[in-house]
């Protein structure tokens, strides 16, 4: 179990001292489930007055190693990264092996010093431990102190949001992890952001994670189980219930980037009570973006539901490879403009409902927009695909468009289509069937169903207008 913490700029003083005295305040936490597991506690050796000398030694200690559980080399064949900061004199970084003090000549006074582990043979993982430590550096004597490394992933973490530079929403820790992503190790990651600080935020990395080997039980639901995280088959499933335990972390994500080989995100069920559901996603509130990959094929029902809540994803790139988008994928969430590829053939039922959608661009292989897909947005521009056949009750009710071009391949529209809205020009194929007579404001279906049905352009004066005009071809 490998995983790789990048920070920004550097924190304070008294912000270092603070997360490692929170840290140090909580109990700690071993995940011993097939993978790494390792324990640590924190010390620091006495000051040593042998020396006429203003050094500061470094010592690192991990006591607890277990090297036959885990993923990683055995400490003695890594590489460590001393870091000498905030202190009164320059910054300074020193790198030597396990076992042998790290010393450096530094001005008397407090430093903060932090230890990242690295493996020389593996160039590609960053970081695989860390510790850190603030210490007093006292003129005329040779300072020592012993700095535990965290081989724990998860409890690492906790430690390292901590002790992390402050962070907001706009300004956010990223956090690489390299791990195989099981449901317990899902919930790993959420407990970890959980137990840290409350106003820290972070962009997760997932995209070096693997699959788990976990399937599920037979003729059960996978929203059941604990099991999943990425699966065998590459769908990311994760939803044992986490959004109703009151994991805060889910609060602290601002972005996710998904392991390369996901192939589908999971379904969900929605709430009965339509104030949630089990979504993957669906209780990350200030998810500003995502990134599925680029082998993603199906997004799967309530997969970022965020219905009944404040927040919800923000930005969306949906991948070429994706043919599916299910029923309320996307319900609720706060995305402002959205293009669906042109692989994608069905759009579930309010898919994209409750949003803040201005513009979207449906791809010319999709046939079927489902039910109230686009309802309740503040829309002002809609492209639909050529290839489109039925376009689903109230697929764009409560809208403010002023305009809209149905394609000809269209021969069905449902009851409300686009009711709710601003329209003065309506350009549609010939010979489709209106369900009803509301599928768009005023007496549309009248004019269109008593000129024959005949393609072209329908207008009327304004939207407050109920008389409809066919202009022709």
């Amino acid at each position: 179990m490998i995983f790789s913490l990048l920070r920004g700029t550097d924190s304070n003083n008294s912000e270092v001292a603070n997360g490692v005295k929170n840290f140090l305040s909580k109990p700690l936490w071993l995940f011993s489930f097939f993978f790494l597991v390792f324990s640590f506690t924190s010390c620091f050796s006495p000051l040593d007055y042998n020396s006429n000398d203003t050094t500061l030694s470094v010592i690192l200690g991990s006591d607890n190693f277990d090297s036959s559980r885990n993923t990683i080399r055995n400490p003695s064949f890594l590489q460590y990264e001393v870091r000498f900061f905030d202190g009164p004199g320059p910054e300074q970084t020193k790198t030597g092996g396990w076992g042998a003090p790290i010393t450096v000549r530094v001005e008397p006074g407090t430093w903060n010093v932090s230890v990242r582990a690295f493996d020389p043979q593996v160039p590609t993982i960053t970081t695989v431990a860390f510790g850190f430590s603030t210490v007093d550096v006292r003129a005329g004597h040779n300072n020592t102190t012993t700095i535990q490394m965290i081989f724990e992933v998860f409890e690492a973490l906790t430690a390292y949001i901590n002790w992390a530079p402050g962070s907001s929403i706009n300004n956010p820790i990223t956090i690489n992890l390299e791990i195989v992503l099981t449901n317990a190790n899902w919930v790993g990651i959420l407990e970890a952001l959980d137990n840290a600080n409350t106003d820290k935020y972070v962009n997760l990395n997932l995209f070096a994670c693997t699959q788990s080997n976990e399937t599920p039980p037979p003729n059960t639901s996978w929203g059941s189980q604990a099991v999943g995280g990425l699966r065998a088959d590459g769908s990311f499933d994760s939803r044992t219930g986490l959004n109703l335990m009151g994991y805060v972390g889910e609060d602290r994500i601002v972005s996710i980037t998904l392991p390369e080989t996901t192939t589908s995100i999971a379904a969900g069920e929605a709430s009965s009570s339509g104030s949630g559901s089990t979504g993957v996603f669906s209780s990350f509130f200030n998810l500003n973006h995502i990134n599925l990959g680029k082998n993603i094929t199906e997004i799967g029902a309530n997969a970022f539901n965020s219905s009944g809540r404040l927040g919800g994803l923000r930005s969306i790139v949906i991948p070429e490879a994706v043919t599916a988008i299910g029923d309320m994928a996307f319900f609720g969430s706060q995305l402002t403009s959205v293009i669906i590829p042109d692989n994608v053939i069905t759009i579930g039922e309010r898919a994209f409902s409750t949003n803040q959608l201005t513009s979207v661009v449906i791809g010319n292989n999709v046939t079927t927009i489902g039910n109230s897909a686009f309802s309740t947005n503040p829309l002002t521009s809609v492209i639909i695909g050529n290839s489109v056949t039925t376009i689903g009750q109230a697929a764009f009710i409560s809208n403010q468009l002023l305009s809209i071009v149905i394609p000809e391949s269209v021969t069905f529209i449902g009851v409300a289509a686009f009711a709710g809205s601003y329209l003065t020009s309506v350009k549609i194929g010939s010979n489709v069937t209106l369900e009803y007579d509301y599928i768009i404001d005023g007496e549309f279906e009248l004019v269109y169903n008593s000129n024959g049905k005949l393609a072209g352009t329908y207008t009327r004066p304004d939207e407050n207008s109920s008389t409809w005009t066919y202009i022709g071809p």
